[in-house]
């Protein structure tokens, strides 16, 4: 017996089992409209209650039925080769349906009463799932440095399902150097390298401009990585992962950023004179501080 909402998987379901009378008593936790009552047992097809539950005692029985021989999803997973992959956890979902738009989004995939519906494929790459609704449901697939979108599919035999990625992990490597003298920059504590969808920095590794990020990337997936130094133009790169140990190191391009000029004027009014005095001066970015800048106006930039 479980109590819980759909989008909760079993395991974090508030549960109890009957005795050797089929009976039981559960206790619910707090009465939540999207939480729902069912049975489940091996064999048997998961059965959530006909009845809504509201507060105080409340007796609610359960017929359960076998499942049905037609009720389960079957396939295949393979590579892009066609080669099959093994131990590749398949689990199914309620099916996604409607269409995205500026006013409407489908409902989210949805876990099924009863236990998770979860299958590993085998050295052939086959897998079977049982006690599913009889037309649709999305398939959420995993498996190491591989991938493939969820998607609906059709219940019964016959699901065939690619997954790109080699299956490997590989490493993300570069050698950082000057596009005009081809060498490394000469302040390489200077130079950050951040990784797409990341906030980390990283260093360079030695002082010939080496780095390699951490992390597992799958091998021969490509990578946006940012490099950041003072003195150059930010620079962006795809960077595709490589075995670990390999020499092939990604050679990374910084051009050097002319600095800017700033350029302001200040005027003095004298205490004891109407006569004014005005000057104009100019200054590299980096000469500058904040705190002058602003206390100095008007102002341009010029290069």
């Amino acid at each position: 017996m479980e109590w819980g909402r759909d989008d909760t998987s079993f395991k974090n379901r508030q549960q109890v089992t009957t005795d050797a009378n089929g009976d039981y008593s559960i206790a619910l936790n707090a009465l939540d409209g999207r939480c729902s009552l069912a049975a489940s047992a091996p064999d048997y097809s998961a059965t959530p209650a006909n009845e809504g539950i509201t507060g105080g005692r409340q007796t609610i029985n359960f017929v359960l039925s076998p499942i049905p021989d037609v009720n389960f999803v079957a396939g295949k997973v393979t590579d892009e080769q066609g080669v099959p992959i093994a131990d590749v956890r398949v689990e199914a979902f309620t099916p996604v349906t409607g269409a995205y738009s500026s006013f409407s989004m489908p409902p989210a995939a949805n876990y099924f009463p009863g236990p998770d519906r979860v299958a590993c494929t085998d050295a052939q790459g086959h897998f079977r799932i049982v006690d599913v609704p009889p037309e649709q449901v999305q398939l959420n697939l995993r498996s190491p440095h591989r991938h493939v979108n969820d998607n609906n599919y059709p219940v019964g035999n016959g699901v065939q399902i690619t997954m790109t990625g080699s299956g490997k992990a590989g490493v993300l490597q570069g050698r950082i150097i000057d596009a005009n003298t081809r060498l490394p920059p000469k302040s390489l504590a200077d130079v950050h390298i951040i990784q797409r969808y990341s906030t980390k920095s990283h260093l360079c590794s030695d002082e010939d401009g080496h780095f390699c990020l951490p992390g597992e990337p799958s091998l021969g997936g490509e990578y946006v990585v940012y490099f950041y130094a003072k003195g150059y133009a930010a620079t962006k790169s795809t960077i595709v992962a490589v075995e670990a140990g390999s020499k092939h190191f990604a050679e990374i391009l910084l051009t050097s950023s002319p600095p800017c000029t700033l350029s302001w004027s200040t005027q003095t009014v004298a205490s004891q004179s109407p006569a004014r005095q005005s000057s104009t001066e100019s200054e590299t970015c980096g000469a500058i501080s904040s705190g002058e800048i602003w206390r100095s106006t008007p102002m341009a930039i010029t290069r």
